[in-house]
């Protein structure tokens, strides 16, 4: 019984698991860390409680993030919130089959 529930369990975070897509995401402008966008944009991965990374700059911020598909798209909807000092030239995204499975969230310089 025990060897049973240990499969149901681990069947079941797979299909959790496969259920996340993967984002990659180039943001290009100007003043995109000096001028705050950059925070917002991190604190609002963390509220959605999205995987993956972000390398801010000030001329570009690029992320690769796994998170089921309805949280992905609020944060391509915050994408769009720019402060007036801040200069948004191009948003790139790649949506990606291969999953790399993160576990956290990080900031990579």
């Amino acid at each position: 019984m025990f060897e049973t529930l240990q499969n149901w369990l681990r069947e079941l975070l797979s299909q959790t698991e496969n259920k996340n897509s993967r984002a990659h995401i180039l943001i290009r402008g100007d003043r995109l860390a000096k001028g705050g966008y950059s925070v917002e944009l991190e604190k609002k991965i963390y509220n959605l409680g999205i995987f993956g990374w972000m390398r801010p700059s000030e001329t570009f911020i690029e992320f690769d993030l796994e998170a089921p598909k309805e949280k992905l798209d609020a944060f391509l909807t915050a994408i769009k919130i720019v402060p007036t000092w801040t200069r948004v030239d191009r948003v790139e995204l790649a949506w990606n089959t291969e999953k790399k499975g993160y576990q956290n969230f990080r900031v990579r310089n």
